[in-house]
């Protein structure tokens, strides 16, 4: 378990800014969410809209480490596609 930490804090610290601006847009995220929580159109608006930066920002983060495969862009489209599914399911947005 120790070994998961530091091979985890040192990823965070060589790649700060872009974990910094994943968690921000995040955060925006959430706080859009709520304001809009009776809006339907917005909600999902919202969500589609991180969903699709988590996905530029997933092949951002790999181009810039030099690991940017097929599989990968697959990977985050499948996890965002599947966040946003379970929000509209969860939220009914």
């Amino acid at each position: 378990m120790k070994h998961f930490f530091v091979h985890f804090t040192k990823e965070f610290n060589k790649h700060i800014f872009d974990y910094l601006l994943l968690s921000t847009i995040g955060v925006i995220f959430l706080i859009l969410l709520k304001v809009n929580q009776g809006n339907k159109t917005y909600s999902f608006v919202t969500a589609l809209a991180f969903c699709i930066f988590y996905i530029l920002w997933g092949i951002y983060h790999h181009f810039k480490l030099g690991s940017l495969y097929l599989i990968n862009v697959v990977e985050y489209i499948l996890i965002g596609f599947t966040f946003l599914f379970l929000l509209k399911i969860i939220l009914v947005i």
